[in-house]
């Protein structure tokens, strides 16, 4: 009996480690042990960036500014509330030299860029979206990020999604009980 397990035992390790993907799958559907297996929802698998540009401007006051523009687009298939994304600039050795990230729907725009001085402009970047800002399946918003003065000797720019939050959905989920006050 035990030659048997043993053999089972190697013969399932063999298995698993020659071919982790699907095996992740198979166990993922088992059930009591399946939830241990599921696959992880990263922010990048929900939202995907779209029409990305970046140039140098230059703000009240006169400082220059590195501005990156685009569009985030809800991919998944539930409506999103805080969607963040982030962006390095990226030095000679492949390293980030500066950091920013930013709320889509904080309401902060390319018009408003030149009205305002650098401070506020942190300040407004810093801002979550109102709490009526949803992303709806398939939907896109608008998002754009401020390098105030941003550091010589960045070569390429990282972005990423950093988070990707789901909006409270005002009726219960089927198959959850409903809450009770």
């Amino acid at each position: 009996m035990f030659f048997a397990i043993a053999i089972a035992f190697v013969a399932t390790s063999s298995l698993i480690c020659s071919e982790p993907v699907a095996s992740a799958r198979l166990l993922g559907e088992t059930a009591h042990i399946g939830p241990y297996f599921a696959r992880p929802i990263v922010p990048a698998m929900l939202v995907a960036l779209h029409d990305v540009h970046s140039e140098y401007r230059t703000l009240k006051g006169g400082q220059v500014a590195l501005v990156i523009t685009g569009t985030a687009q809800n991919v998944g298939g539930r409506r999103l509330h805080l969607v963040q994304i982030g962006a390095d600039l990226i030095g000679g050795g492949a390293h980030s030299i500066a950091r920013q990230s930013v709320y889509c729907g904080n309401e902060l725009s390319a018009k408003m860029l030149g009205e305002m001085t650098p401070r506020e402009i942190e300040f407004s970047q810093g801002l979550s979206p109102q709490k009526s800002f949803e992303m709806e399946p398939s939907s896109a918003a608008p998002f754009l990020m401020v390098f105030v003065n941003p550091p010589a000797g960045a070569g390429n720019l990282r972005l990423s999604v950093t988070n990707a939050v789901a909006a409270e959905s005002p009726e219960p989920v089927s198959g959850a009980p409903a809450r009770r006050s």
